[in-house]
């Protein structure tokens, strides 16, 4: 080890070292500011400990990228991988993160909100552009439709090489090198190489896009800010959006449902009280007072959570070959043996790799309650829908008067004040049937 070499203690590798080359990158601004950047998002709101930060989670793949290389060297000789490939394959672990945003990929999703509201409405936008032509002389290149880290974190590799007089061809990389960092192979830094989308943000000013911004925008006594200070503040005294409903796809009539955009959702929602009252939702509040349930009032959201290939099982997609097994040794990728499950093999293996929800927030405390009987007769509906099946056709027939001995068989009697009921009606008359949904005064009618 030279006497140049450094040390560095980590809770998963133990020492890490870190040679004169990596230390000249790792001391650079580009690199630095991971140490601002949470590796886990937002999570620390819900986990105070949960802290882990970008830099050491890219140290920690620097020394896996770097011990996958020397192993590479050791066992396949004949690929002729040297120490300086070795090396690049350190430095590339170390910043391959380096274009996240503040709070991870919620920076990320941001960026496509922004982006959506600024197509919507350019005119909110317009004192933007012209401050940022002012002070940087040109008009302000548009938005990407979607960010993606990986690009820009190769516009920062460029950054903190070129910051310490290195420079560095990206469109032939060693073969070796691209198999074990496949996501970014040849053709993506051909395709970065060619097509920036990522101008409006330039090397030097992202370097202080961290999580610390938040700090700033605090302390700014900017009217324009004051929405976004409110949040802040609210988020700090947990003061968050309740969670009034839940659901899961599959009960929900699957892709079909999931195809639908949030804001389709959010106007069944809406619709949802209207048909029900025959007039525009409405709840009385602690005054007494009627409320009206608002677009603003709630967000709903699309969540999808997957191992990381979909719903696709990602060990399928992995190949594996026995040591004593020399004739698959140097074939391709493809052609290595792929992943069999053994079914009389006792396995926790999941039903489903991915997993579809829908989530419905209250930013209004007030209308909680009233929201959360719109969610849940809007649920029983579509899940209602989704078992009856595509060619059930829904309508409404009145009720009849029902006599108390008429009822002694039921546990709850239909009243006089219950009006309405849902009928599905097929094809055939005597497949006829009610559901009675909740004691409201009035069946839900779509």
């Amino acid at each position: 080890m030279s006497a140049d070499t450094r040390e560095c203690n980590d809770i998963v590798h133990q020492d890490i070292s870190i040679p004169p080359a990596i230390q000249v990158i790792l001391d650079s601004p580009p690199v630095q500011r991971l140490v601002n950047l949470k590796q886990l998002g937002c999570a620390f709101n819900a986990y105070p400990c949960a802290t882990h930060t970008r830099k050491e989670h890219s140290l920690g793949v620097m020394e896996l990228a770097g011990m996958v290389g020397t192993l590479i060297q050791e066992k396949q000789p004949a690929l002729n991988v040297t120490d300086k490939d070795i090396l690049c394959l350190r430095i590339a672990g170390l910043c391959h993160d380096l274009g996240h945003g503040p709070n991870s990929h919620v920076f990320e999703a941001f960026l496509r909100a922004v982006y959506k509201n600024e197509k919507e409405h350019p005119e909110q936008y317009e004192d933007r552009n012209t401050r940022f032509k002012e002070e940087h002389g040109v008009d302000m290149p548009p938005l990407p439709a979607n960010y993606e880290h990986e690009r820009t974190s190769l516009m920062m590799i460029d950054s903190a090489l070129a910051s310490v007089g290195l420079e560095i061809d990206w469109t032939k990389p060693d073969e070796p090198l691209k198999q074990v960092g496949h996501g970014t192979d040849a053709d993506k830094f051909g395709v970065v190489g060619k097509n920036n989308e990522y101008d409006a943000f330039t090397s030097r000013d992202w370097i202080f896009i961290k999580d610390i911004i938040e700090n700033k925008a605090l302390e700014n006594p900017s009217p324009l800010l004051e929405r976004l200070r409110q949040l802040l503040n609210n988020r700090r005294e947990h003061a968050v959006y309740k969670q009034v409903g839940k659901v899961e796809i599959g009960l929900m009539g699957g892709d079909q449902f999931w195809k639908m955009s949030e804001d389709e959702m959010k106007e069944e929602l809406l619709h949802e009280h209207e048909k029900y009252f025959g007039e525009p939702a409405r709840y009385k509040g602690k005054d007494s007072e009627m409320m009206t349930l608002k677009p603003e009032d709630f967000i709903v959201e699309k969540r999808e959570l997957h191992y990381g290939s979909k719903d696709a099982n990602p060990v399928q997609l992995m190949r594996f070959f026995m040591k004593s097994d020399q004739e698959n040794f140097n074939n391709p990728v493809d052609k290595l043996p792929t992943a069999e499950e053994v079914h009389d093999f006792p396995m926790n293996t999941p039903r489903d790799f991915v997993r579809r929800t829908v989530r419905v927030f209250c930013r209004s405390r007030e209308k909680c309650e009233m929201l959360s009987h719109v969610f849940q007769d809007w649920k029983l509906h579509k899940e209602d829908r989704a078992e009856a099946g595509p060619h059930c056709d829904f309508k409404v027939f009145p009720l009849e008067v029902v006599h108390e001995d008429q009822t002694q068989q039921d546990s709850q009697p239909i009243t006089q004040d219950e009006q309405y009921s849902y009928r599905k009606r097929n094809n055939s008359e005597d497949s006829d049937r009610s559901i009675a949904l909740g004691t409201a005064k009035k069946r839900l009618i779509l």
